[in-house]
């Protein structure tokens, strides 16, 4: 028995080592996020964003589209003659394939303008130009190349007829967020392509400006449809993702953005580094976008949190996050593949992967603002545990070292 004691005893201390340590994991991997994507092409071949339209209003929709863009935004890192480009590229077209799918639209409304409204129209723009950039113009299909210009166009024809800047995503609906992806599109069009939209870009950030919160400078989360006028204050999950998506079109609106968001919405509540859902000083429950919202933070805002700061090239403050999602996640890989949450929801690890292939699209520096000893408290609550395991450790073999009682009589 006594082996057995120490087996466990070892097990549990090395996992403690590799939690901790994962506090520090690099913030961007290719054979991490090649595992990722293994993991979830195994999951969406086996159904998964369809379990994920059952939790989520669309889940469906985002399963394939985050996918389609981590391969994409990989792909473009790396060499031509890397192994696993083509197989990241036909990725990225398989999800381009299936966000055209009956499946895909069903949810939105298609007599909007653009076409079955801002989310579906802003995303697929989004996903089909990072694809193109990846397969570089000259090796990307006619058709491909055919259908994003027509879909920019009638993106911004529709932002041309529209009395506010944020177009609506479903009937009398609309976020500023889907809005700020299209444009992040239009801006990457006139990056790979001969550029067309400057002017719609440019008058977008005007029109924008003028409804920003004034008490926070800030794009709002949900807008009246017809006016733009906020109906609710800024998040910090929505906020994070209009400026990764807002950098590609205007960095120093992003920027401007994005130093807003590290004002009003950067946090390490029990030290942990962490985006606000809610500005400090206001609170507000979770709902189907956010999560659950713990300590004032959701999980997702950290994520795309993570993101827009890569974006920005602020690296102190995604490697805090990194870190906090690398230890929180528990992450587990094997046979190639990695996940997070045990799998749990493939969404979440989809979510993640995203942000990790993305790359800096502005200049400047940023100082540190979440501290580097936030893991601190981790290390001496395992330093604790470890004490713990020890002792327990002690006290089994002073048991079985003791001899047995002889029997009296």
């Amino acid at each position: 028995m006594k082996w057995l004691i120490w087996v466990w005893a070892a097990l549990l201390l090395t996992l403690l080592f590799i939690w901790n340590t994962r506090a520090y994991m690099p913030v961007s991997s290719t054979e991490v996020s090649l595992a990722q994507l293994r993991f979830l092409k195994s999951k969406l071949a086996s159904g998964s964003a369809e379990e994920m339209q059952r939790i989520f209003p669309e889940g469906f929709f985002f399963s394939w589209a985050l996918y389609g863009l981590a391969n994409a935004q990989l792909a473009a890192q790396l060499e031509p003659q890397h192994p696993e480009r083509n197989w990241l590229l036909e990725n990225a077209l398989e999800s381009l394939r299936q966000l055209e799918t009956e499946q895909a639209k069903k949810i939105f409304p298609k007599q909007l303008n653009p076409p079955y409204g801002a989310f579906y129209q802003a995303w697929v723009l989004y996903v089909q130009g990072q694809t193109i950039k990846a397969l570089g113009v000259k090796n990307t299909d006619p058709k491909l190349l055919e259908h994003f210009q027509q879909g920019c166009e009638a993106f911004a024809s529709a932002l041309a007829a529209s009395q506010t800047p944020f177009l609506p995503s479903y009937t009398y609906q609309s976020w500023a967020v889907d809005t700020s992806i299209g444009i992040g599109a239009l801006g990457i069009h006139d990056q790979i392509l001969e550029p067309k939209f400057k002017t719609t870009i440019a008058t977008w950030v005007q029109k924008a400006k003028r409804l920003l919160e004034p008490s926070l400078g800030t794009l709002p989360h949900r807008s009246e449809y017809q006016t733009g006028v906020s109906e609710e204050s800024t998040r910090g999950g929505s906020l994070a993702m209009m400026i990764l998506a807002l950098a590609h079109a205007d960095p120093e609106f992003a920027k401007q953005q994005y130093q807003a968001l590290r004002t009003h919405f950067f946090a390490t509540p029990l030290g942990i580094p962490a985006i606000l859902e809610y500005p400090k000083g206001s609170s507000g429950d979770g709902d189907v976008d956010s999560g659950p919202v713990v300590l004032g933070f959701s999980g997702p805002s950290v994520i795309v949190g993570m993101g827009a700061a890569i974006t920005m090239n602020d690296f102190s403050s995604a490697k805090a996050f990194n870190g906090f999602v690398e230890t929180g996640g528990f992450a587990f890989s094997l046979f190639g593949q990695r996940s997070y949450l045990f799998g749990a929801l493939p969404i979440g690890d989809a979510f993640l992967v995203w942000v990790r292939t993305m790359t800096p699209l502005t200049q400047g520096q940023w100082q540190p603002i979440l501290p580097s000893f936030w893991a601190w408290g981790l290390h001496l609550l395992s330093l604790l545990f470890a004490i713990r395991i020890f002792w327990g450790l002690r006290k089994s073999l002073q048991a079985h070292a003791k001899p047995p009682t002889k029997r009296g009589g």
